[in-house]
């Protein structure tokens, strides 16, 4: 386990090396990992629980990002904006609907 440990913090401390978690789109442990490297080294962390909060992590940004990626393909319709070039509403008031609609 020390040689994980040192393993890590030597890619932490050096960039990538062996291992390029970016590389491999996982770019939330990549950004978490010197601290997740110092923790476990300092024994406030399990090597285990560490690496499982990490996972759980990045499988959560990795949900965000694909779900906000179907959002914007999906073509769904969308009112861009309640003014109008001019800088009037698009849309009549309900005052101005009753007013046009009397006899």
């Amino acid at each position: 386990m020390l040689r994980q440990v040192a393993k890590a913090a030597a890619v932490a401390r050096d960039g990538p090396g062996e291992v390029d978690l970016s590389a491999l789109g996982l770019h939330e442990m990549a950004a978490s990992l010197p601290d997740y490297v110092r923790m476990v080294a300092a024994g406030e962390r399990g090597f285990a629980s560490a690496f499982e909060e990490m996972t759980r992590v990045e499988v959560a940004a990795r949900e965000v990002r694909i779900t906000n990626q179907r959002i914007r393909s999906s073509g769904f319709p969308y009112v861009k904006g309640w003014r109008t070039s001019t800088g009037t509403s698009s849309r009549r008031s309900r005052a101005q609907r009753s007013r046009s609609s009397r006899p």
